[in-house]
């Protein structure tokens, strides 16, 4: 039984056709599939099959007086426009690393898709965004109905599946097949779009309209992809990649990569990590953007894959689940919104603070990371001016008795002021080995974007958090204790050197006189 849809999947207006041009798609009738179904929108979509007329058979006379036949006839030939799948040693795959053998959709995609891109895009196909989009499509939407029409499993077979999916297109393709005790409704169905003929049953135009139906659907779905990652994700390229350049701006690590607006940012991300050669030691691990009111902040972790549910490094267990003021006191930084309980994303109220909860976030595993400088600077300050001045104020002590007293006094005061100096600087270099420090540069406290194009999109500001202000704290003290040394020091010296004598002492003799 054979039965044609006169130009059911044709544009508003279509040229009228004498017989001897009119151009015919052929494919099968019966049950149809999500594959067959794409490839004749795909096929009507082209300057060479855009008016021609729909026939769906297994009559192989019929399929023999098509122009195209697709998903019927057991073979596969560019040449006699001819592209079916199913015949025996069919292995014909996409290429440029895909390995799922091909449906009629990818058949067809595989030798039209770039130019129905182009004509969606009015460009020429050889224009290279067009090759961009053609894989893109592919990966995101064609494959997976080339895998499922031939029975490719996602995962493999000894893994257990957890749960099934009937809402991807294929399966909405399929549901639209007629059920086999399903009675013919003329309201539903508009006979008149149909070229009627003395051999078409009314069960006949009900499978081409439900035919019809179909091919609109994943059509219309494949129009909707193809126009996102044109209009959408392709220009986000841009943008992440220049925010993967000033990276650094952020953070001195690079593990932070600040945009001023939400967008697709993570397969660009993945990509440009490759074509730049980004290992791992210095691949971001954290992404933020301003939620959809632009009052506030998203940090959201990097994930070990696009499609992978698993963070390069979460937020910190202490703050999952946490939101406002509770996660505000746990983390010690105000400003806190939430943090999932999975730590893959949190909010807080400025860009800056967070900024610094991410900070707080890190595990860095190299001991004298960036972050911890300024600490290890004091640090090594207050152990080498502490031995030099402990040395020098013996030596003041032995060099005459009468200032003893004030001698041992004044080693004391000095004494205390280090211990508590270096007590607060190992309980903060302890915290921020556990827990994370202020990044390199203090002073952050939030970013202001700026329009000028000549300058970076980001300035920095001075107004640190509680961490950064105690760490801020003790370094100033640290230098602080520096600059008394120095002057310290200097006056021993130039006593020692001038030999000052007070009245019943002589220094050379070291006894009272």
């Amino acid at each position: 039984m054979s039965s044609s849809l006169e130009g059911a999947l044709d544009p508003p207006t279509k040229k009228l056709k004498t017989e001897e041009d009119r151009k015919v798609i052929g494919t099968h009738n019966g049950t149809f599939h999500c594959d067959e179904a794409l490839a004749v929108f795909l096929l009507k979509r082209t300057k060479l099959y855009g008016n021609a007329d729909v026939t769906r058979t297994r009559e192989p006379a019929v399929l023999e007086s098509c122009s195209i036949v697709v998903d019927v006839g057991g073979v596969y030939d560019e040449g006699k426009q001819r592209f079916d799948h199913h015949q025996r040693g069919f292995v014909e795959v996409f290429g440029h690393g895909f390995v799922t053998k091909l449906s009629s959709a990818g058949l067809v995609y595989k030798h039209f898709g770039k130019e129905i891109i182009a004509n969606r895009l009015h460009t020429a196909p050889d224009d290279a965004k067009v090759e961009t989009l053609w894989l893109k499509v592919y990966k995101e939407f064609i494959e997976a109905i080339d895998g499922i029409d031939n029975g490719v499993s996602q995962y493999p077979k000894d893994a257990k599946q957890l749960y099934r999916v009937r809402t991807d297109v294929s399966s909405r393709v399929g549901h639209l097949n007629p059920a086999w005790n399903e009675p013919f409704d003329s309201q539903t169905v508009d006979v008149s779009m149909f070229l009627q003929r003395s051999n078409t049953t009314k069960a006949d135009v009900r499978a081409q309209a439900r035919f019809l139906q179909a091919s609109s659907l994943v059509g219309e779905e494949f129009l909707s992809r193809l126009d996102y990652y044109s209009n959408a994700w392709l220009p986000a390229r841009n943008l992440v990649a220049e925010a993967l350049k000033r990276r650094d701006v952020a953070d001195a690590s690079g593990k932070i990569i600040v945009f001023e607006q939400f967008l697709p940012w993570k397969e660009h991300l993945f990509d440009l990590e490759t074509e730049l050669q980004i290992s791992d030691p210095s691949q971001p691990i954290y992404v933020l953007y301003p939620d959809e009111s632009g009052n506030n902040w998203r940090v959201q972790a990097v994930p070990i894959a696009p499609d992978s549910f698993e963070s390069r490094k979460a937020l910190p267990e202490a703050w999952r689940g946490l939101r406002d003021n509770e996660l505000s006191q746990v983390s010690g930084v105000d400003g806190g919104i939430f943090v999932h309980a999975s730590g893959f994303i949190g909010a807080m109220a400025e860009l800056g603070l967070t900024a610094f909860l991410i900070s707080a976030g890190k595990e860095i595993h190299t001991w004298a990371s960036p972050g911890y400088y300024p600490l290890l600077v004091l640090l090594c300050f207050e152990a080498a001016w502490t031995v030099l001045f402990a040395g020098a104020y013996i030596l003041w002590v032995v060099d005459g008795a009468v200032h003893l007293l004030a001698n041992v006094a004044s080693s004391v005061i000095w004494l205390l002021l280090t211990s508590v100096l270096w007590g607060a600087a190992a309980g903060l270099m302890h915290s921020s080995r556990t827990s994370g420090s202020c990044p390199d540069r203090t002073s952050l406290s939030r970013f202001v974007p700026e329009r000028v194009p000549s300058r970076p999109p980001y300035e920095l500001s001075v107004s640190p958090s509680s961490r950064c202000r105690q760490t801020l704290t003790v370094e100033a003290l640290g230098w602080t204790e520096f600059a008394l040394c120095c002057l310290t020091l200097g006056a021993t010296l130039v006593w020692l050197r001038t030999g000052w004598v007070k009245r019943g002492y002589v220094r050379d003799s070291r006894t009272y006189v």
